[in-house]
């Protein structure tokens, strides 16, 4: 995300002070805490009801577009929605069945697919009402925000239990290099998804850039 802001370089930009990028800092914080509790609640719950509480994002996406921004879904829309929920809770069923602390895990994710929504929702808002944030420059902004709170994380709690990743490599035989090669393309792969999902955000609406987004 926090690369999408060579895009700058391409496209005529307001100057940043101009921004209310405070904002995007604000939403990127939601984002990232609505996803330590939907994996968390992932690993208490299991992936079976997390595939199928997840699942309503959109839905969630919906119910806050009409509320934050007035929008009225047509029948389509609705149909494209409950499509994606009804095949994404079919598919839930052939993961694990359950997970040690259910309630707690699905109580995780019910808030974090609910924040999720939020984070969708707002930063549609900030890129189409009022002083308008370009979504690159939303994109980078909350890529760098989440890149400063994640980098704290990994250098706090994750340097001091590095064996828990070491460890697991040796034994599957992966080599530092082939690592790296793989966070590589990771990191290209979400650079085209967050310039693209962005873009979406502010052309198509959150309701049907979060259907496509199902799709993946």
């Amino acid at each position: 995300m926090a690369c999408t802001g060579v895009l700058m370089l391409c496209n005529p930009t307001p100057r940043l002070r101009t921004l209310r990028l405070h904002r995007s800092v604000l939403i990127a914080c939601i984002g990232l805490f609505a996803q330590t509790l939907n994996w968390t609640g992932n690993m208490f719950a299991g992936s079976t009801i997390f595939a199928v509480i997840y699942s309503s994002v959109t839905i969630w996406a919906a119910l806050l577009s009409r509320f934050l921004m007035q929008r009225i879904l047509t029948v389509w829309q609705w149909l494209g929605i409950f499509t994606v929920f009804i095949g994404l809770a079919i598919t839930g069923f052939e993961a694990r069945n359950q997970g040690d602390r259910i309630f707690l895990g699905a109580s995780m994710i019910t808030v974090g697919a609910i924040l999720h929504a939020l984070s969708h929702s707002l930063s549609e808002l900030i890129s189409v009402r009022g002083p308008r944030v370009p979504p690159y420059v939303n994109s980078c902004a909350q890529g760098m925000v989440c890149l400063v709170l994640v980098s704290s994380w990994q250098c706090t709690y994750t340097a001091s239990h590095w064996e828990k990743i070491a460890e697991p490599m040796e034994e599957a035989g992966t080599s530092w290099g082939y690592a790296f090669l793989l966070l590589g393309a990771v990191a290209v792969g979400n650079l085209v998804h967050a310039a693209t999902f962005f873009y979406l955000l502010t052309s198509i609406g959150v309701v049907s850039t979060g259907v496509l987004k199902s799709l993946q």
